[in-house]
């Protein structure tokens, strides 16, 4: 009596696997270009702007999308990694009536790794994009 036991196709296994993994690496790899383009797209698309509006209290449905490191004297010199973590926000302003969707840190985050690029103007939390921007670039 013969029996027809079926095989397991091995590279077909092998084959999804690694096909699935690159779709997550891609996948991973889309998201953190697109925050690293918002995030040069803040710094740039200010032209002139010395200072931009960033303090936590302005914004609305805020949702945490990453982390990235930045570099300053104070974090150097405390040599704190945390300090140099600056997490990176999707937000919009509470007064803009078309709920855009900006990308970025909160000034309450900046300041905490370069309290120099942050300045109050009557109560409100304003961030320097480039001194931020430069201090993200020092540490890549």
């Amino acid at each position: 009596m013969e029996s027809n036991i079926p095989t397991t196709d091995i590279a077909g296994l092998i084959n999804t696997n690694f096909s699935q993994q690159l779709g997550n690496y891609q996948q991973s790899s889309q998201n953190f270009n697109s925050l690293m383009g918002g995030l040069f797209g803040l710094a740039g698309g200010l032209g002139g702007a010395a200072i931009t509006k960033s303090d936590r209290k302005a914004k609305e449905n805020i949702h945490r999308i990453g982390t990235v490191f930045a570099a300053s004297s104070v974090a150097e010199v405390d040599h704190d990694d945390e300090a140099k973590r600056l997490p990176i926000y999707s937000y919009s302003y509470k007064d803009d009536p078309a709920s855009t969707r900006h990308i970025g840190p909160m000034a309450q985050d900046v300041e905490k790794v370069d309290p120099g690029a942050v300045h109050t103007i009557r109560g409100t939390k304003y961030i320097e994009p480039r001194r931020v921007m430069g201090s993200i670039l020092r540490a890549a």
